[in-house]
């Protein structure tokens, strides 16, 4: 049979047990200790004695060590005014196989949602925060041996900015100035950063101002206007709206354009008179 021994102290000696494992030429091994020199020797054993592997020189090895202890750098601890969109990062691990982090609502230094691996990398983006709150956030760094986690376990928060007011947009259509439009039509607009939704005014006074009312048209970049008077100018804007404010298109400048009762034949705008003919009786 054979007997094998393992140790943590080097001096060619079993200061632990031998353990039989009969007449088999291996032995699985678990629950060693991370980062751990381990000593170890085999020996035959017979009616007559024992022999031990390699004249008996004992050999060893040395396991993985658990990961090593690393910062986190950003967003920096209770950091205000953070972005709803933002990148977490951190330092490298020595021995790190790979990155966990968890981001929560809760201070309790423990991960009450769940841990996102990334890989080997150092940096994770987050997007679609909520406005105003304060966020609870560690990473860890992970290995065959376990986990270890960022400042010594330490969870660093943050907290967001009050949400910006829309950015900056333009309307598409009917274009400036246009004449000939339908009594029937479609106004559209780009779309505006941290816009709730969007709100249209159609009017006929030139004063850069809604005389009517503002229509709620939701989180949409068109809207379908009917029942317009014909051969009448319109003057219309759009405005992004959400829980901070407002913010009209094109920097505030309002748009016109005219309506006709009904479409001409190409050219007749221009004056081509070829492009329509009288009949008299």
């Amino acid at each position: 049979s054979y007997e094998y021994c393992i140790d943590t102290s080097n001096n060619s000696t079993c200061n632990a047990s031998w353990v039989s494992v009969g007449n088999v030429t291996s032995a699985a091994l678990s629950g060693l200790a991370a980062g751990t020199t381990y000593s170890w020797q085999v020996r035959a054993v017979n009616s007559q004695g024992n022999t031990e592997a390699n004249g008996g020189t004992w050999w060893t090895f040395t396991t993985q060590p658990m990961p090593g202890a690393f910062s986190k750098p950003t967003p920096a601890n209770g950091a205000t005014n953070q972005p709803a969109s933002l990148t977490l990062t951190w330092g490298s691990s020595s021995d790190a196989s790979s990155y966990e982090y968890c981001v929560d609502l809760t201070n309790n230094n423990a991960c009450d949602g769940s841990w996102t691996t990334v890989g080997s990398g150092t940096s994770a983006a987050l997007s679609g925060l909520s406005w105003v709150t304060t966020y609870w956030w560690q990473v860890r760094a992970v290995n065959a041996q376990g986990s270890t986690e960022a400042n010594n376990g330490a969870w660093w928060h943050f907290t967001t900015e009050n949400q910006p007011l829309p950015g900056d947009f333009g309307k598409i259509a009917p274009a400036d100035g246009v004449t000939g439009q339908l009594t029937t039509l479609t106004l559209s607009w780009g779309a505006s950063t941290n816009a709730s939704s969007y709100e249209c005014c159609i009017d006929t006074t030139d004063n850069n101002a809604c005389d009517a009312f503002w229509v709620s048209v939701g989180l949409v970049t068109s809207t379908e206007v009917t029942g317009l008077t014909e051969w009448t100018a319109y003057y219309w804007q759009v405005r992004a709206v959400n829980a901070q404010g407002s913010t009209d298109a094109d920097a505030g400048t309002w748009w016109s354009f005219v309506t006709t009762p009904y479409l001409f034949a190409d050219g007749f705008e221009s004056g081509d008179t070829s492009a329509w003919s009288m009949t008299i009786p």
